[in-house]
């Protein structure tokens, strides 16, 4: 199995896997399968060109051994002043997701390494995420990597993720933080 950003010709594929995470844990998201099922083509082929051009933001796909195989689990992260993003010199976490056939492999740990990677290369301070409260599986994996909670109020009542729990990762240094 390979990670890799995907690239702006696979919006489809982009489109395929994010509507089968939000139908496949939709309390996982902030977001809905229904919503996002109504998405034009238009925004799934913006979505699939900025991370191909990897400035703003950008999706991680992993995959498996060759070019045929399917997606089993992807990562966004939008860089620091996104317009989803606005106003904060983090980066955000989004759309973290591992297929259940995949899972308990250590990708996540792998596509965090590369969500990490990419929010340092932008020149991050840290790196955030929201993790919905009641998901222990996640927020174990997040802390145990290095995320704490932050310490300011979270996410103002009109943002999608109001109400989860925001996560906070202190970026530094040219590399991942070590783990064991």
């Amino acid at each position: 199995m390979h990670l890799r950003r995907i690239t702006s010709l696979e919006w489809q594929a982009l489109r395929a896997i994010r509507l089968r995470a939000l139908k496949e844990s939709p309390r996982a998201f902030g977001s809905t399968y229904e919503r996002e099922l109504g998405f034009e083509d238009s925004l799934w082929q913006e979505r699939a060109a900025e991370s191909a051009a990897g400035c703003g933001a950008t999706t991680f796909v992993v995959q498996g051994a060759n070019e045929a195989a399917p997606w089993l689990g992807l990562v966004t992260v939008l860089g620091p002043g996104h317009a989803a993003n606005a106003n904060s010199p983090s980066s955000e976490l989004l759309s973290m997701w591992i297929a259940p056939e995949a899972r308990r492999q250590g990708l996540a740990l792998r596509l965090l390494d590369v969500a990490v990677q990419f929010a340092m290369d932008t020149g991050a301070p840290s790196l955030a995420l929201a993790v919905t409260r009641g998901n222990a599986v996640a927020r174990l994996l997040y802390e145990d990597y290095g995320f704490v909670a932050a310490t300011d109020a979270g996410y103002p009542t009109d943002h999608a993720c109001h109400g989860e729990l925001r996560l906070v990762l202190t970026l530094g240094g040219s590399r991942a933080p070590a783990r064991e």
